[in-house]
C-alpha cells in the first residue's frame, strides 16, 4: 500500500462516529439492563466470581477487579463502558472498511465514490444491528464491543497471505475475543471468507480453507469450555444455568427453527431467512460473465458465509440450551452487510450505475431502519425499568407495612411461578432482553428486592410447590398484593 493509503481518515472516522452515536444515543448516559442490578449489589469482585468466572469471561473479571481497586461508582462504570464501546465501535468499523477498500485494491479495483459509500453503508450494518445494540446494552459494553475489534483484528491478520504465522495470530487474538464474549468470534468464520475467497480458483481450495477457520473456532471454543470449568472448580460455584453440553438431534432442530423464526416465543420474523435466501438466489442465477472468479467458487462462497453464520450459531445454541437472543445472533444479522459486500467484490454488477444507485439505497435506507429500531427499543427499556420501578416500589410497601406489623425483618425469599409467567410487560411490545420484567428474572428476583427494599436477603430460592399451597394456583396478568404472603422472616412472592 502507497504511504497516502496509510494516512488516517478522520473525515471517515467521523461519519461512523456520527452513526454509532446515533445508534447508540438514546442508551446515554446509561440505561438498566436486569444484570446491573446483580452487579449494583453484588459489587465489582463478587459479581465477577459468579456471574463473569461462570461464563469464562476472564478479560471482564479482571476489568471488574481493576475498578473495584479502583473504587469507582458502578453508575460511573457504566458511564465509562459506554464512552469507551462507542470508540470502540468507530474503530473496529473503520479497520473493517479500510480492510475492504485495502483487498479491492489488490484487486486493481476501480473504486469509485459511490462505492465507497457503499462499502462504508454495508460495513455499518455489518455491525450495527440489533446484535450490535445488545454490546451496547450491557453495563460491560466496551468489553464486548472490544470482543467485536479482536475478532475483526483476527480475519485482518489471517488473510494476510505474506505471513506465515497468520493462522497463530488470528486464533491468539480469537482466543482473547473470546475471553471477552463468546458470541462475537462467530463473526469470524464469515467474515474471514468474505476476504479469502477471492483467492480461491477452485472449490477445493476453499473447502479447506474454511476448515482451517472451522478448526481455530473450534479450538477456541473448546479452550474456552475448559476454562469455564476450571473456573467454576477454582470459585466453587454452582452457575445460574447448567453449563453441562447436551448434544440432542430434539434440541438442534429446535434450534434451527428457532433462528428462522427470530420469534422470542412471540410474533415469527422471517425477514432474515427470506432475505438471505433470495439473495443467494440471485447470486446463483446471475450469467458466469457477470462473477470476477470462477462463478461456482463465488457461489459456494457465498453459501459457506451464510451457513456458517447459520449453523455456528445454531450448534451453540443447541450445545448449551441458550435461548435466541440478540446479541447471540449477532453474526446472523451481520451476514445482511457482508452479502452486499460480496456482490461487490465477486460480482461486477455495480458495473451498472442504477443498480449500484439502488444498493446504495436500499442499504442507507435499513440502515435508518437500524438506528431508528435501536432509539425505539431503548425508549421501550427505559418504559419497562420505570415500571419496574412501580412494581419495585409496590413491594416494597408490602414488605415494610409487614415488618412494621410483625416487628420481624424479611431476610429470605421462596418465589414461585403462575401457570402463565411472562418475562415481558403486558401489553409493552417484546423486544427481548430490554423489555423483560426484572420481578420476572429468576436471576435477578434477589437482587432487584435488595436494591429497591434496602433488606439484605439472605436466600432466595424457587419452590413451585408453593404456588399451590401458599397462592392456591391462582394466577394473574398483572401485579397484585395477593401475590405476596409473608411468614416469619420469608416473603413468598409469585411471578404472574
Amino acid at each position: 500500500m502507497t504511504k497516502e493509503k496509510n494516512i488516517i481518515d478522520f473525515k471517515l472516522i467521523g461519519i461512523i462516529f456520527g452513526v454509532v452515536m446515533l445508534f447508540v444515543l438514546l442508551l446515554l448516559p446509561y440505561n438498566y439492563c436486569s444484570d446491573y442490578y446483580n452487579l449494583k449489589i453484588d459489587g465489582y469482585t463478587d459479581y465477577a466470581n459468579y456471574w463473569f468466572a461462570s461464563s469464562g469471561r476472564t478479560v471482564g473479571m479482571a476489568t471488574l477487579y481493576l475498578f473495584d481497586y479502583l473504587n469507582v461508582e458502578i453508575e460511573s462504570f457504566v458511564i465509562i463502558m459506554k464512552i469507551l464501546a462507542i470508540l470502540i465501535a468507530t474503530i473496529t468499523i473503520y479497520t473493517f472498511i479500510n480492510m475492504v477498500y485495502s483487498k479491492l485494491d489488490s484487486r486493481n479495483e476501480n473504486i469509485t465514490k459511490k462505492k465507497k459509500i457503499l462499502v462504508v453503508v454495508a460495513s455499518l450494518l455489518v455491525f450495527l444491528n440489533m446484535g450490535g445494540y445488545q454490546f451496547f446494552y450491557y453495563s460491560e459494553s466496551a468489553i464486548m464491543w472490544l470482543s467485536v475489534l479482536l475478532t475483526v483484528l483476527a480475519v485482518k491478520h489471517t488473510i494476510d497471505k505474506n505471513n506465515k504465522l497468520r493462522f497463530i495470530k488470528g486464533f491468539l487474538l480469537l482466543f482473547v475475543a473470546m475471553n471477552c464474549y463468546q458470541s462475537t468470534i462467530l463473526l469470524y468464520i464469515p467474515a474471514a471468507l468474505l476476504f479469502v475467497g477471492i483467492d480461491k480458483e477452485n472449490r477445493k481450495e476453499l473447502i479447506k480453507e474454511t476448515i482451517k477457520l472451522c478448526v481455530l473456532v473450534a479450538l477456541c471454543f473448546i479452550c474456552g469450555y475448559a476454562i469455564i470449568q476450571g473456573l467454576i472448580y477454582l470459585f466453587n460455584i454452582e452457575p445460574f444455568r447448567d453449563n453441562t453440553l447436551t448434544v440432542s438431534l430434539e434440541s438442534f432442530i429446535d434450534s434451527i427453527v428457532r433462528l428462522l423464526f427470530l420469534n422470542y416465543e412471540k410474533d415469527p420474523n422471517y425477514f432474515y431467512a427470506i432475505i438471505y435466501l433470495i439473495l443467494f438466489v440471485i447470486s446463483k442465477s446471475l450469467d458466469k460473465r457477470w462473477f470476477k472468479n470462477d462463478k461456482s467458487v463465488s457461489n459456494l462462497i457465498l453459501f459457506f458465509l451464510i451457513a456458517s453464520a447459520f449453523f455456528q450459531i445454531v450448534l451453540v445454541v443447541a450445545l448449551v440450551q441458550f435461548y435466541i437472543a440478540d446479541r447471540i445472533v449477532f453474526a446472523y444479522f451481520a451476514v445482511l452487510g457482508l452479502i452486499f459486500l460480496y456482490y461487490l467484490m465477486y460480482t461486477d454488477i455495480f458495473k451498472n450505475n442504477r443498480l449500484l444507485e439502488m444498493a446504495i439505497i436500499l442499504a442507507t435506507i435499513y440502515l435508518c431502519y437500524m438506528i431508528i429500531k435501536a432509539g425505539n427499543i431503548s425508549v421501550l427499556n427505559r418504559y419497562a425499568r420505570y415500571m419496574d420501578s412501580v412494581e419495585g416500589y409496590s413491594i416494597v410497601r408490602e414488605i415494610k407495612d409487614y415488618e412494621n406489623a410483625s416487628k420481624c425483618k424479611v431476610t429470605k425469599i421462596v418465589y414461585c411461578m403462575d401457570e402463565s409467567t411472562e418475562h415481558d410487560w403486558p401489553g409493552l411490545r417484546v423486544v427481548g432482553d430490554p423489555t423483560y420484567r426484572i420481578f420476572a428474572g429468576e436471576w435477578v428476583i434477589k437482587s432487584a428486592v435488595e436494591y429497591y427494599s434496602g433488606n439484605k436477603i439472605e436466600s432466595c430460592i424457587k419452590n413451585q410447590y408453593a404456588h399451590e399451597q401458599i397462592f392456591n394456583l391462582k394466577n394473574w396478568d398483572s401485579f397484585d398484593e395477593e401475590q405476596i404472603e409473608f411468614d416469619g422472616d420469608t416473603m413468598y412472592f409469585c411471578m404472574y
